[in-house]
């Protein structure tokens, strides 16, 4: 998958832009406020009204009441030509990454939060400054709409309603690595435990006597939740979410004993999934816990040999056929990414670099460059 490259295109207070109005019992204060000398004398009530609001346990009078809240989506507002264009462009980008998405098609009993939030992925590839802004309108209504209807307990009633909530999550988790939206990059952490809690939802639901249909769902279901957990320990830097168990595939009879017998062999990952990229995602996990962490140095040993995560990465490679095809890159983007962590300490990395353009002084700052150069 492509990942586009306007990377927080904005600020950190973006997310006022989404809140259509707010409304207020104590409007003629409000409106005192046109001139600049009315602001001093508005400091008081403003300090007094956050200081209240910051305290719920206390009693707070009814004298000033001002509630910020987003508009329900209005869905009649899309036009579905428009909605099937961005559909086309999200399956094409999304497709060789993410098997789940790549035969995606909207019926008229499809789920709305669902199609909006595969459009707002598909949006984001227009490259226009309208795309980001459509973008943002899809992404915000299926959130909305994912939430009232994973709030409401109605997930739990059908495997099709549970999966299309999980698979709703995991493009709002692609939307927000994505989009260069600090708000919508910060949501994908805040609403992890969510999608990890519609994946539990999935496994009870499925199906005694599954047909071929829901069992290349259920695998795809799978290899995108790696892939996911994948991106959120390379890219947001997290330590690592164990997958719940239900949609894992069951390790077909003798695979351990033959990985036993023969350990210079190439094989699949048991209990993971088994398609293009879920055996080199899962071992994520393990470049995460080799790698160096927080303030130490790459230099030092780790409880975990990062030996042993190599030697697993290059059994992986040993089983590829070459020259590789399109179908291959986003794995080997994986595989490079991982090479990456087991070497090099990002987290110090990030500090060092934020110490570098933000120089307190310049007598600090050329300390902190010895001490730097010093240490690593």
């Amino acid at each position: 998958m492509d990942f586009p490259y306007a990377f927080w295109e904005q600020g950190a207070d973006s997310w006022l832009r989404e809140l259509d109005f707010f409304t207020t019992e104590a409007e003629p204060q409000l409106q005192s406020l046109a001139d600049d000398s009315a602001i001093e004398r508005a400091r008081p009530w403003i300090l007094d009204h956050f200081r209240r609001r910051s305290r719920p346990s206390s009693p707070i009078p009814r004298g000033v009441d001002i509630s910020w809240y987003s508009s329900p989506p209005k869905l009649q507002m899309y036009d579905k030509e428009v909605l099937n264009v961005l559909l086309n462009v999200a399956r094409r980008h999304l497709g060789t990454t993410f098997e789940l998405y790549a035969n995606y098609e909207a019926q008229g009993d499809s789920e709305p939060e669902l199609c909006l939030a595969m459009a707002a992925v598909g949006a984001l590839y227009l490259g226009a400054e309208c795309g980001a802004t459509l973008s943002k309108a899809l992404y915000n209504d299926a959130r909305r709409l994912q939430f009232q209807k994973f709030h409401s307990r109605t997930l739990q009633t059908s495997f099709w309603a549970a999966s299309a909530a999980l698979k709703t999550f995991i493009l709002l988790s692609i939307y927000g690595i994505c989009s260069g939206d600090k708000r919508s990059y910060e949501f994908v952490e805040a609403f992890h435990l969510s999608m990890l809690q519609a994946l539990r939802y999935c496994g009870p639901l499925i199906p005694s006597d599954p047909d071929a249909a829901t069992l290349r769902d259920v695998r795809s279901m799978s290899e995108a939740m790696e892939l996911i957990e994948c991106y959120h320990m390379l890219l947001l830097q997290r330590p690592p979410c164990a997958i719940p168990a239900p949609l894992r595939l069951l390790t077909p009879p003798g695979q351990n004993q033959a990985a036993l017998d023969r350990p210079g062999t190439p094989h699949d990952l048991p209990g993971h999934a088994q398609g293009a990229h879920g055996g080199i995602a899962i071992l994520s996990a393990f470049a995460w816990a080799a790698s160096p962490q927080g303030e130490e140095l790459s230099c030092q040993r780790q409880l975990w040999r990062s030996e042993f995560v190599e030697l697993a990465m290059e059994r992986w490679m040993g089983g590829k056929i070459f020259p590789l095809s399109e179908s291959d890159f986003p794995s080997m983007l994986i595989y490079h990414l991982m090479h990456l962590r087991l070497k090099v300490n990002l987290d110090f990395l990030q500090k060092s670099a934020r110490q570098f353009t933000n120089p307190p002084s310049h007598t600090a700052s050329e300390s902190s460059e010895h001490e730097i150069l010093e240490n690593y």
